[in-house]
């Protein structure tokens, strides 16, 4: 969970074992739509947070009808921003800082946010 490197209003989320990844490693990362809670202000009095993943894409500022997915495309001396698409969600994520270095993770690819209430025995705890 990082800001984007491009965007750094925008949180990103990194999972190494995504169902049907766009990669050969079978990891894929997505951007978090709309936090309530920014992921750096996450707090343990928090409980758990809830957020939804989305692909996205990249636009200028000036711009936002004329977005990618390659940077590479784009005029650079223009500022971009990462913003999700509109193509649905890709699921959702779940987290609670246990510690302050242990956070609890869980991913549910596909599910939207109604249907994501609590952690489930498949999540797990990651120490940092």
């Amino acid at each position: 969970v990082v800001p984007n490197h491009i965007d750094p209003d925008a949180w990103m989320v990194a999972i190494g074992d995504w169902p049907n990844a766009n990669t050969s490693s079978g990891a894929d990362h997505f951007i978090i739509v709309d936090p309530i809670t920014v992921p750096v202000n996450v707090t343990k009095g928090e409980g758990i947070v809830k957020y939804n993943l989305s692909e996205y894409t990249y636009c200028h500022l000036d711009d936002i009808t004329n977005c990618t997915k390659s940077i590479s495309s784009i005029v650079p001396e223009k500022q971009l921003m990462a913003t999700h698409t509109k193509s649905g969600d890709a699921g959702v994520l779940l987290v609670q800082l246990i510690e302050d270095r242990i956070l609890k993770l869980e991913i549910f690819p596909g599910h939207t946010e109604e249907e994501v209430h609590a952690f489930t025995a498949a999540a797990k705890e990651y120490e940092r």
